[in-house]
């Protein structure tokens, strides 16, 4: 089994019209890093659109998320 969970970050375009491009994008890119660090080895992290991650998770044997 896998999962496929779509993570939205909210308010980056804000950001990005408060500071600008470079910062919105240096900004997804340190979110990206840290989720990165909260999966496992066999996980996947896809930028999906310019504020939205997809993570594809492996090899899952309880997806009920209790």
């Amino acid at each position: 089994m896998f999962v496929v969970l779509l993570v939205a970050v909210d308010r980056l375009g804000q950001t990005r019209d408060s500071f600008g491009i470079d910062a919105a994008d240096q900004l997804f890119a340190l979110l990206a890093k840290r989720v990165r660090g909260c999966l496992r080895p066999e996980d996947h992290l896809f930028p999906f659109s310019s504020s939205k991650f997809a993570i594809l998770l492996e090899d899952v044997t309880d997806p009920s998320f209790r």
